[in-house]
């Protein structure tokens, strides 16, 4: 990666310094967050489906829910955070008060592809407006017909690779057939999305 960083300092007049930044930076995502062999986790549960979509059918008409397979953890194949940052400020130390300094600066950093985990996730079908803001983390996976409880043969083969993770929760007490899963939500650490963060520094001392 290449991130320059540029500085300029102008002193018009004598104790007074007018200053500007501007940079980029990056972090990238530690070995940690890369691996879900640390943190991963992969569950069968009831979640309340408002959504309205014919893909993802209710199981529970009394209560609206739908069964599904969540999985949350970390994730292989994070980006690195990005971010663009200026500032701007000015120093005061004037000659006629010894031992004064006074200092503004604002400043602006602009984060991309910021890591994070998806949040509220088990909320991601609650309502229609869920269900497109969350629409890259929703699985539509309506079981077979023909589909067997107990034979991951008949099963959608969306689920295998998460039924198999060796951390799986089945969950069976709660969820004793899995031929009723409809979806699945695909949660954990991801490049969410863009944060902007600036202010003012004030500072004075004497």
């Amino acid at each position: 990666t290449t991130n320059p960083k540029l500085g300029v300092t102008w002193e018009p007049m004598e104790g007074l310094v007018v200053r500007g930044t501007w940079g980029t930076s990056f972090r990238a995502p530690s070995l940690t967050e890369n691996n879900p062999g640390v943190i991963e986790f992969v569950t069968a549960t009831n979640v309340s489906n408002l959504a309205g979509d014919p893909a993802i059918p209710l199981t529970n008409t009394v209560l609206n829910q739908s069964t599904v397979i969540t999985r949350t953890g970390n994730t292989p194949g994070l980006e690195a955070e990005t971010a663009d940052v200026w500032s701007i400020g000015a120093e005061f130390r004037p000659s006629w008060l010894s031992g004064f300094r006074g200092s503004i600066t604002y400043y602006d950093v602009n984060y991309k592809k910021r890591i994070e985990a998806v949040p509220n996730l088990t909320g991601a079908l609650s309502s229609a407006t869920n269900r497109q803001l969350y629409r890259d983390f929703i699985v539509p996976a309506p079981q077979p017909a023909t589909c067997v409880n107990g034979n991951q043969a008949t099963y959608n083969p969306l689920y295998l690779p998460f039924l198999n993770s060796p951390t799986a929760s089945l969950n069976l007490d709660s969820i004793p057939n899995l031929c009723a899963l409809t979806a699945i939500l695909v949660g954990g650490q991801r490049n969410l999305g863009d944060q902007v963060q600036n202010g003012l520094d004030i500072s004075a001392a004497y």
